[in-house]
């Protein structure tokens, strides 16, 4: 295992586009996670005081999608590849994984049927050429920013 690291308030944790392999999960302290992190386009996706960070980077292989920072001075326990299989051997890691991955997916679901709920009052305010209502727009606008690529 990699061990424990700190770190201090506003200090970047892992930035998004970044190959790393390795992961964290929160110990103490709470992390903020960003799209576009000091752009002009920045956008808070999540706060995360409890849970796994950047394991997707780890598990697929992939560049970060997010920039990941630190709310408060904040505790993680680093986990790398070399780790990963080790650390998920104790059972309530792999629980605790499992349900931090199903919230996740859980609030994807909804964001998702929320957002298909808005394109169909979009489409049947098209089809009877009536006005878009000023918060049928905002929300088609939060939900096109939420599921960008």
């Amino acid at each position: 295992m990699a061990g424990n690291k700190t770190f201090e308030k506003g200090e970047v944790i892992c930035k998004e586009g970044a190959y790393e392999l390795w992961m964290y999960e929160v110990i103490k302290g709470s992390v903020a996670v960003y799209r576009d992190y000091g752009l002009t386009t920045q956008e808070k996706i999540a706060d995360v005081d409890k849970g796994y960070i950047g394991e997707m980077g780890l598990i697929n292989s992939m560049p970060r999608i997010a920039t990941v920072v630190a709310n408060e001075t904040t505790e993680v326990s680093v986990i790398g590849e070399d780790d990963f299989v080790e650390y998920f051997k104790n059972p309530e890691k792999t629980t605790d994984m499992f349900l931090c991955l199903v919230e996740r997916l859980n609030k994807i679901n909804s964001d998702y049927m929320d957002a298909c709920a808005t394109v169909r009052d979009y489409l049947k305010a098209e089809e009877a050429n009536a006005p878009k209502s000023g918060s049928l727009v905002e929300a088609m606008k939060k939900f096109a920013a939420a599921f960008r690529n």
